[in-house]
């Protein structure tokens, strides 16, 4: 089972992963939850294994990865990125 899976099952029992109130049928957070990279991210909010850099767009549809000069797939260069779901 992927780590974000059993993150995202973690978030949802400790009630941070919850059900909205103001949007039904849709889920949010109630705390901040920092994820290591855009995939990891989009694995937490989708339930699914998931490219970030593709998940990820904008308004009008581009991906994340639109907005980069370059996308490393491998581990060189090291590149740490750090998505926060913000609530209020």
């Amino acid at each position: 089972m992927p780590s974000s899976y059993r993150l995202r099952q973690r978030l949802i029992e400790d009630d941070i992963f919850v059900e909205s109130e103001s949007w039904p049928g849709w889920m949010e957070f109630i705390e901040d939850v920092e994820c290591n990279s855009p995939s990891a991210a989009a694995e937490i909010l989708l339930g699914r294994s998931a490219n970030g850099w593709m998940e990820w767009k904008s308004d009008d549809g581009h991906p994340l990865s639109d907005y980069l000069d370059q996308v490393w797939w491998g581990p060189w260069p090291p590149v740490r990125t750090t998505v926060t779901f913000r609530t209020s």
